[in-house]
């Protein structure tokens, strides 16, 4: 049966389908390792941020702003955080990590990056809802805590999945210029960790420093998130113009860069 599709356009989407699949289950074995226990690893991160947060709160007498449980309000801040922290650093060494298979002209940064933005946001997915399952199962925390508005709640982990890559998209073109952008990366992510909104809402700030805050998209997609997963919470301190607006600007400056790069001869990793 052939499978082979008419259009030159197709044919290029089907490759490029191929090539991303191929990256991702490579990526899934350098990352994770060949064994079962690698892929546990990936819970440890989220669960010790849940456990120190919930300390602090715990010692310092602070309530959930919210009416929400405490699991329930920490891990939909501490989920899209590491994900879009993870997709951006990743994003930021793609290039250089793959360089080898950059000899095949069907490998190209676009390709490398989406592969590793799809595996980012299939492991979060699969880890938060692991989370779910267990705090059901020992923590008694009720599945209608996370699905207060399902569409708009998959509408959000689809524009979380956009502004990750756009991210990453930016970054692996900045890499490539400025050796050092990686560690830039690093050093703002733990800036962003504080003024994110992952342990308080946009609510609870004072007007001034709210309005600074904001000018974080992952603040307004920690916001759009808990909106749509957490029953008697709403927000109007969210936009989702905003953060589609920066996903399609920061795609649009990587693709730009990859373009310029491409054109000057200096398509590689710098040296």
């Amino acid at each position: 049966m052939d499978f082979s599709l008419p259009s030159k356009l197709a044919r290029q989407l089907e490759m490029f389908g191929r090539v991303v699949h191929a990256l991702v289950l490579r990526e899934a074995r350098t990352r994770h390792g060949s064994t079962r226990i690698g892929y546990a690893w990936a819970l440890v991160e989220p669960a010790i941020q849940l456990c120190v947060l919930w300390f602090f709160f715990e010692l310092l007498g602070r309530r959930v702003p919210i009416n929400a449980s405490m699991p329930a309000f920490l891990l939909t801040g501490i989920f899209p955080y590491l994900a879009w922290r993870s997709a951006s650093i990743r994003g930021a060494t793609a290039v250089e990590s793959n360089a080898p298979l950059m000899v095949h002209s069907q490998v190209q940064p676009v390709s490398i990056v989406t592969a590793r933005v799809l595996l980012e946001m299939t492991s979060t997915l699969v880890i938060f809802l692991v989370f779910v399952v267990m705090l059901r199962l020992f923590g008694n925390e009720p599945l209608s805590s996370w699905t207060d508005e399902p569409l708009n709640l998959l509408g959000a982990f689809g524009a979380m999945s956009l502004l990750a890559f756009g991210f990453a998209m930016f970054n692996a073109g900045m890499a490539r210029i400025i050796r050092f952008w990686p560690e830039v990366i690093r050093l703002s992510a733990r800036v962003l960790f504080f003024t994110s909104g992952v342990f308080y809402t946009m609510e609870s700030l004072p007007p001034q420093a709210r309005a600074v805050i904001l000018l974080n998209p992952l603040s307004h997609m920690i916001e759009w998130i808990r909106s749509a997963a957490l029953p008697g919470f709403e927000s109007d301190h969210y936009s989702i113009l905003y953060v589609l607006g920066w996903a399609v600007w920061l795609t649009f400056c990587g693709l730009f860069m990859d373009w310029m790069l491409r054109l000057s001869g200096h398509a590689e990793a710098p040296g």
